[in-house]
């Protein structure tokens, strides 16, 4: 780590001081790059034709899995919505049942057993 990320987090903790920005942003990319690694996602090579953008398509689908990862409670419980605000009791507050087989098809489809577990 180069400044500002914690390595007991499942995210980076980003930096309050904007001299760490570049450092913090650096510790963010290679966060991402080892969870990419240790979840066993595969690697995708999407061809770019005139009709489109494959590394578009490619930079897209991992966004989609960041923001399921990132959007999740103790790393486990999807959240439907944000908090605060979401975090009534019942069946929205842990994520419906179609959020849950979402995530779990598209981490099955990347590789990525144990993040589907």
């Amino acid at each position: 780590s180069l400044g500002c990320a914690s390595e007991k987090s499942l995210q980076p903790d980003g930096c309050d001081a904007p001299s760490h920005y570049f450092s913090a942003m650096l510790d963010v990319h290679f966060f991402w790059q080892k969870t990419w690694v240790d979840e066993g996602r595969m690697e995708l090579s999407l061809p770019g034709r005139r009709d489109t953008d494959g590394l578009l398509l490619q930079t897209q689908a991992s966004h989609a899995i960041v923001l399921d990862m990132i959007t999740r409670v103790d790393s486990v419980w999807p959240r439907y919505g944000t908090n605060p605000g979401y975090d009534q009791e019942g069946i929205g507050s842990d994520g419906f049942q179609e959020i849950f087989t979402a995530t779990m098809m598209a981490s099955l489809e990347w590789g990525m057993f144990p993040y589907a577990q």
